[in-house]
């Protein structure tokens, strides 16, 4: 109670995250873009889907963002960057999971939103991390998509759990991965 929440994510982690802090009491404002809505919501184009807007009640949308307020913002103009960087400076925390570029790119930055807020935590979980050429990526499945096509474990293969060992060659066998230590 008492915290504030900007999310600028989609998917599971981001959504999950922050749906739980929601959940515990801190008001959370969900940001999505005017030209990528969340995909939880679905991509039905029929005239009745969208004049009854029934992408304001998708299950999927509801259960992954339940408790959360809401706004739809167009980052790429001033009037919505600026109203996001109103929000973002009477905020504790940011989370988003984009890519590492996006925030930046937006004027949303780290070195940016610091600045409007020296107290503000944010918390970035793009899906291949921050420091590695893999970050830029704009793949969100990576154990599916064309892109990706190795399984790098951070261990050496004889310390991990037989069944687990097991399965992760089973998984990539199947899957038609390449296993090799990190």
């Amino acid at each position: 109670e008492g915290i504030r929440v900007i999310d600028f994510s989609m998917g599971w982690a981001g959504p999950i995250c922050t749906r739980t802090l929601a959940d515990l009491g801190a008001d959370v404002i969900k940001i999505e873009a005017t030209q990528y809505p969340d995909w939880w919501r679905g991509v039905d184009r029929r005239p009745a889907y969208v004049l009854e807007q029934m992408y304001e009640k998708a299950v999927r949308y509801c259960i992954m963002n339940r408790n959360k307020r809401g706004i739809t913002l167009d980052l790429t103009q001033p009037q919505g960057l600026n109203l996001a960087q109103r929000l973002v400076a009477d905020a504790d925390l940011v989370v988003d999971n984009y890519s590492v570029e996006v925030l930046p790119k937006l004027g949303l930055g780290y070195n940016i939103v610091s600045k409007l807020n020296p107290k503000l935590v944010m918390m970035s979980m793009s899906a291949f991390g921050a420091g590695r050429q893999l970050a830029y990526s704009p793949y969100v499945h990576p154990i599916t998509s064309n892109g990706i096509r190795c399984v790098v474990v951070d261990c050496r293969l004889e310390e991990i759990e037989p069944m687990a060992y097991r399965f992760l060659l089973s998984f990539a066998k199947d899957n038609e991965l390449m296993v090799r230590p990190g």
